[in-house]
């Protein structure tokens, strides 16, 4: 019963009943449209930590900020080297300006102004379309927009996962025309066993300890990139 508990508190990060219900790949019409793709990466460098219990009075977190992960630049990197490797088309990082940033701090996702602005950086690189994954909100799912870890502790049984909350989005440049879009589980899998369940601060954790977590974070998130770049067809499945 304890395990059952805990479980259900931690399975309320996922959205794995409704995977798929808002999903959509690229077209072969579209496809032919396509010969250069510009990539962003927008999570941010906000590491979300909570603790959940059956109560409100049980909940704990904090946030702290890992710009030196390099998280955006990582996943970006990692997009274009699979695309180079098995991809459909050319696919490289869209350079954003500095001050192209303020928008992409905001908590969940962004504004029409800052896809616009995607789209208008996109236009000026030549690429024919802009692949965009940025943190957002999932209606399905009570995981905060962005990345971190959650655990749940219920009668003193605790069940433990990272989490990543974002959207994935493909639009044609300049017509700003949808072409395939995918909202993934937030529940990217449990957490690594050198990892400890702490919920006071991040201080509270040795640097090792926090190199695990970036590591784990860093290495669920490309399988999970991977998973999606094949669902949207933007990629060819390794043989074997």
């Amino acid at each position: 019963m304890k395990r059952v508990l805990g479980l259900a508190v931690l399975f309320s990060l996922s959205t794995a009943a409704f995977a798929g219900r808002f999903d959509s790949y690229l077209s072969g019409t579209d496809a032919r449209s396509i010969h250069k793709l510009g990539v962003v990466v927008l999570l941010g460098d906000t590491l979300y930590i909570d603790r959940r219990g059956l109560t409100a009075f049980e909940n704990k977190s904090f946030k702290v900020s890992v710009p030196q992960w390099q998280l955006d630049e990582s996943i970006t990197k990692h997009i274009v080297d699979v695309m180079r490797a098995r991809g459909r088309f050319v696919a490289e990082s869209l350079n954003l300006a500095e001050n192209d940033f303020a928008w992409s701090q905001w908590e969940n996702g962004f504004d029409s102004a800052g896809r616009r602005m995607i789209l208008d950086r996109g236009s000026k690189q030549g690429v024919d379309a802009v692949l965009v994954l940025s943190r957002e909100s999932n209606p399905h799912s009570i995981a905060r927009p962005g990345f971190g870890f959650s655990f749940a502790s219920v009668f003193g049984k605790v069940s433990a996962g990272l989490v990543a909350s974002f959207g994935v989005y493909l639009w044609q440049v300049p017509s700003d025309k949808p072409l395939a879009q995918q909202h993934p589980d937030p529940l990217l899998g449990p957490k690594p066993d050198a990892f400890p369940m702490k919920a006071a601060s991040w201080d509270a954790y040795s640097e090792e300890e926090q190199s695990t977590l970036e590591s784990a974070i860093k290495q669920d998130l490309t399988v999970r990139v991977d998973q999606i770049l094949d669902s949207m067809k933007l990629t060819t499945r390794p043989e074997g």
